[in-house]
């Protein structure tokens, strides 16, 4: 069961957009923004982003079967992001054994394919969150997906926000940077999927 936040989305370019993006002076091994535990994710090809988008798809379709309720999915999710399916059964190691499992970069499920097709399509993505059930190890209460991109990128990007059913925001203690965000990961990872679908449209 996919968990599912009701807020309002406003996918509208943010009045205050300063359309910046870093130069590599500005980007450390641990990216910019000044996120922790982030590293840069930059100069992706199609082929990478569209392995990251289907091995996603893969494994949120087998989260959201074998669960029941949020905590299920917040366990199965973390599971397969750290790769550790002993702890939750026989199902779980076969998954992980019969998808050919490799992974989401070290990156959360609902969120990866997004930072992926955004890199892959010219964006400068910053950081990440699927939101988990459990509060804790959660900096946002939805999913988001911070970003850097010049006007341009920008406004071919709004049309497919607004399709997906994401938002587009501003970040108040970061200025430069514009986030995505939706009520869901279903809504991230079918935007993900039409980015990369239409990448000539950034080139």
């Amino acid at each position: 069961m996919i968990p599912r936040v009701d807020i309002e989305i406003e996918s509208d370019i943010p009045a205050g957009a300063t359309f910046w993006t870093p130069v590599p002076d500005d980007i450390g091994d641990e990216g910019f923004g000044f996120f922790q535990d982030v590293w840069p994710i930059l100069d992706v090809s199609e082929n990478e982003a569209s392995e990251v988008i289907d091995a996603e798809r893969v494994a949120v379709a087998f989260a959201d079967s074998g669960s029941t309720d949020e905590r299920e999915f917040e366990d199965l999710a973390k599971a397969i992001e750290d790769e550790y399916p002993d702890s939750l059964g026989d199902d779980a190691q076969a998954f992980m054994a019969d998808s050919g499992w490799g992974g989401l970069e070290s990156l959360e499920l609902g969120v990866a394919g997004l930072v992926y097709a955004l890199a892959a399509c010219g964006f400068f993505p910053a950081a990440s969150c699927r939101s988990h059930y459990d509060g804790m190890s959660s900096w946002s209460e939805y999913p988001v997906v911070m970003f850097a991109a010049d006007e341009m990128h920008t406004q071919k990007l709004q049309p497919f926000i607004e399709a997906s059913g994401c938002g587009l925001e501003g970040d108040s203690a970061r200025s430069d940077l514009l986030c995505i965000y939706a009520p869901s990961i279903v809504e991230m990872m079918l935007l993900a999927s039409a980015l990369i679908a239409a990448k000539a449209t950034f080139d």
